[in-house]
């Protein structure tokens, strides 16, 4: 099975977080009037004394709540999905994969904490769990019921080289062979806009991938929910959340 980190967990990040706000200008306050000052009635003999004012209360306007506005997504397929990339590596998320393919099956579970930790868990068919952190120039692994090992600084770096959220954004411009907007779909009571998208990873090398997809965007914040990527004989399915996504840290 030919496969690289990129195309497992990074390559169908194709996102985009467009968290848009617009303040809108308050209504200005009505004046209140000032109360009267009571003249000296007519039939009093001496001047009466002239009333106080009754005080004005200061009226101190009310700031008016933040809307929240839909992100715009680009009119064309691949700038869209772009601009995603680019907004999504600046915030932390959780993305789980099934890979299916002849024979084999495999789940990934990763954690990333922009701009440069990651936590992945692994789980083939039939193998014990391995599990990977890398923050900055460190990194941690572990399989099965073993315990926690340092990383080579070589193999840290090539982590960083082929799995890194900024590397990667690279790498998937380059990639995209073609992008076409689909539509509108509500998934999971989500509504989301769905589009198509092809891409071919080492163009002329031996390591040379080419996979077909589909991912799904919030069309309310403007980030991914899922995609499904097909590579050959290979399935790739990812979910994608951002709520209450814990910073990597060290084990």
């Amino acid at each position: 099975m030919k496969t690289r980190l990129p195309f497992l967990l990074i390559v169908a990040v194709l996102f985009w977080l467009a968290g848009c706000s617009s303040d809108s200008p308050a209504d200005a306050p009505t004046a209140v009037p000032a109360v009267p000052v009571s003249g000296q009635p007519a039939a009093a003999p001496a001047a009466a004394p002239t009333a106080v004012p009754a005080a004005v209360p200061t009226v101190v306007p009310t700031a008016a709540p933040v809307q929240a506005v839909a992100p715009v997504l680009a009119s064309d397929p691949r700038e869209a999905i772009l601009a995603a990339m680019r907004a999504m590596i600046s915030r932390p998320f959780r993305s789980h994969s099934t890979i299916t393919g002849e024979g084999f099956s495999m789940d990934i579970t990763g954690e990333f904490s922009p701009p440069d930790g990651m936590r992945i868990l692994t789980q083939l068919k039939d193998s014990p769990e391995r599990e990977m952190i890398v923050i900055g120039s460190q990194g941690w692994q572990r399989a099965g019921a073993e315990g926690w090992t340092p990383m080579p600084p070589e193999v840290v770096t090539m982590v960083n080289e082929q799995g890194g959220l900024a590397p990667n954004m690279a790498m998937l411009e380059a990639s995209i062979t073609s992008a076409l907007l689909v539509g509108p779909e509500v998934l999971d009571g989500v509504d989301a806009m769905v589009y198509t998208i092809s891409t071919i990873f080492d163009a002329g090398k031996p390591t040379e991938i080419a996979s077909d997809g589909k991912l799904w965007i919030d069309t309310s914040r403007g980030l991914p929910i899922r995609q499904e990527m097909k590579s050959g004989g290979t399935l790739t399915v990812q979910t994608i959340d951002y709520e209450n996504v814990a910073p990597v840290t060290a084990p």
